[in-house]
């Protein structure tokens, strides 16, 4: 009699360690393991579990300080956010984001050598509409598209991000430069 009591006690010990375990992991482990695992650790935990439960740690969903990879976050409903290269704890590399329909909000891409180079593209509705380039944490160059797709104006500035001249087009043709801002 204790023999057919005894396995099924420890087979349903066994699964229940194994669900506790697995749901600790998804509490606990590295928020990068899957986006479960953020989405879990970021919007869940907080909002469903007494405060006793929750880690008492902030930055526990951002990425170490010498942390080399790709960094992801994710929207409340499932969609990626963010996703981030690293290298040695500093963006290089692309960065895009998203809006949470999925859409594609931007694109940045950092080259943290000497130069520190960065570009930024802007999209709305699938079609970029603004890029722009820095160098040295000055803007030097930006273009701008109308919805269409169609440029609309180009602005230059020199290596201390100071304003040199705007071209404005229409219908892909210049139009008119202006060198005051």
């Amino acid at each position: 009699m204790v023999k057919k009591l005894l396995n099924p006690l420890v087979v349903c010990g066994f699964v229940l360690v194994l669900m506790l375990g697995s749901l600790a992991h998804l509490m606990y482990g590295n928020c990068q393991t899957t986006k479960f695992h953020y989405m879990m650790q970021a919007y869940w935990m907080p909002d469903n579990l007494p405060e006793w439960v929750l880690v008492d740690d902030d930055k526990i969903l951002e990425h170490p300080n010498n942390f080399t990879g790709i960094w992801f976050v994710w929207h409340e409903n499932g969609v990626k956010r963010s996703e981030v290269n690293y290298l040695r704890g500093q963006p290089n590399g692309s960065l895009r984001t998203w809006h949470n329909n999925g859409e594609l909000a931007a694109e940045t891409y950092f080259n943290s050598k000497v130069n520190e180079r960065l570009l930024k593209w802007f999209y709305r509705g699938g079609i970029k509409h603004m890029e722009i380039v820095f160098y040295n944490k000055n803007m030097q160059f930006a273009t701008d598209w109308n919805e269409d797709g169609s440029l609309n104006k180009k602005e230059y500035y020199d290596d201390k991000g100071v304003f040199i001249k705007r071209e404005l087009y229409k219908d892909n043709k210049l139009t008119k430069t202006e060198t005051t801002e």
